[in-house]
């Protein structure tokens, strides 16, 4: 089993589907074989299920080997981390919570992504502010629901 391979077709099918492959990887639970893919996107399980079957045609055609695995499609979560500056540059826009290692914590909204820091805009009761923060000074970052 070429992963590279299959890695590269999934995420070319998921592209003409409006859809962003976030991850693909083979685990082994309970001694089954297991194809993981997550999906950068909310969907509800129609959608899940839709793409579970495209993606499993595309298998077919791909994956010529004799190993057998289940194929398991899932979304990535509306709360996910951000564990890489890629994750953060493709957040940029969105609403984050984010802890600095100085405990200071935000709700806020990602305005801004360089090679060095972000920026943030948050609501200090009704007054909007602005600050940056280097990746150093980041202890935690994920995806956040703004209600």
């Amino acid at each position: 089993m070429d992963l590279e391979k299959i890695k590269e077709a999934l995420a070319q099918k998921l592209s003409t589907l409006g859809y962003e492959l976030a991850k693909v990887e083979m685990l082994t639970r309970q001694k089954e074989r297991i194809l993981d893919v997550a999906v950068d996107a909310s969907l509800d399980l129609d959608e899940i299920s839709l793409i579970s079957d495209e993606l499993s045609k595309v298998l077919d055609e791909v994956d010529q080997s004799e190993e057998s695995y289940l194929l398991d499609v899932h979304t990535v979560g509306l709360e996910r981390e951000l564990k890489s500056k890629e994750d953060i540059a493709k957040a940029q826009g969105r609403y984050i919570y984010v802890k600095t290692k100085d405990k200071h914590e935000f709700y806020a909204d990602l305005e801004k992504v360089d090679d060095q820091k972000i920026s943030i805009a948050y609501k200090d009761k009704t007054r909007l502010k602005r600050q940056e923060i280097s990746f150093d000074d980041i202890k935690f970052i994920r995806l956040a629901i703004k209600f």
